[in-house]
Protein backbone atom coordinates (compact mmCIF):
# COMPACT_ATOMS: atom_id res chain seq x y z
CA UNK A 1 0.00 0.00 0.00
CA UNK A 2 1.32 3.16 -0.80
CA UNK A 3 2.12 6.11 2.33
CA UNK A 4 2.46 8.93 0.07
CA UNK A 5 0.41 12.01 1.07
CA UNK A 6 -1.42 14.13 -1.72
CA UNK A 7 -0.68 17.59 -1.50
CA UNK A 8 -4.06 19.97 -2.75
CA UNK A 9 -3.82 23.97 -3.08
CA UNK A 10 -6.95 24.16 -0.47
CA UNK A 11 -9.20 22.56 1.22
CA UNK A 12 -11.95 22.33 -1.19
CA UNK A 13 -10.00 20.30 -3.51
CA UNK A 14 -8.89 17.48 -0.82
CA UNK A 15 -12.73 16.97 0.61
CA UNK A 16 -13.26 16.62 -3.22
CA UNK A 17 -11.04 13.67 -3.95
CA UNK A 18 -11.67 12.23 -0.87
CA UNK A 19 -15.49 12.22 -1.45
CA UNK A 20 -15.16 10.71 -4.84
CA UNK A 21 -12.94 7.84 -2.80
CA UNK A 22 -15.99 7.24 -0.63
CA UNK A 23 -18.17 6.56 -3.94
CA UNK A 24 -15.72 4.34 -5.31
CA UNK A 25 -15.46 2.21 -2.43
CA UNK A 26 -12.42 2.95 -0.69
CA UNK A 27 -11.87 1.95 2.81
CA UNK A 28 -11.93 4.79 5.46
CA UNK A 29 -8.16 3.68 6.36
CA UNK A 30 -6.93 3.62 3.12
CA UNK A 31 -8.08 7.14 2.35
CA UNK A 32 -6.98 8.28 5.93
CA UNK A 33 -3.46 7.09 4.95
CA UNK A 34 -3.77 8.38 1.27
CA UNK A 35 -4.41 11.73 2.26
CA UNK A 36 -3.37 12.22 5.50
CA UNK A 37 -6.50 12.61 7.32
CA UNK A 38 -8.90 11.00 10.28
CA UNK A 39 -11.44 8.99 10.47
CA UNK A 40 -13.20 11.75 12.13
CA UNK A 41 -12.47 14.21 9.45
CA UNK A 42 -13.56 11.89 6.62
CA UNK A 43 -17.00 11.02 9.04
CA UNK A 44 -17.41 15.09 9.50
CA UNK A 45 -17.26 15.79 5.89
CA UNK A 46 -19.20 12.96 4.81
CA UNK A 47 -21.86 14.30 6.99
CA UNK A 48 -21.48 18.12 5.90
CA UNK A 49 -22.01 17.42 2.15
CA UNK A 50 -24.20 14.26 2.39
CA UNK A 51 -26.45 15.19 5.44
CA UNK A 52 -25.33 11.69 6.32
CA UNK A 53 -23.56 10.06 9.50
CA UNK A 54 -22.19 6.94 7.47
CA UNK A 55 -19.53 4.85 7.14
CA UNK A 56 -19.36 4.35 3.28
CA UNK A 57 -21.42 6.32 0.85
CA UNK A 58 -23.08 4.81 -1.81
CA UNK A 59 -24.68 5.72 -4.79
CA UNK A 60 -27.36 3.83 -6.70
CA UNK A 61 -27.14 4.14 -10.66
CA UNK A 62 -30.73 3.77 -10.83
Amino acid sequence: MNNRKINFKNERELQEAILKEKVKGTPDLEIGQKYGVTFRYIEKLITQSQGLNISSLKISNW
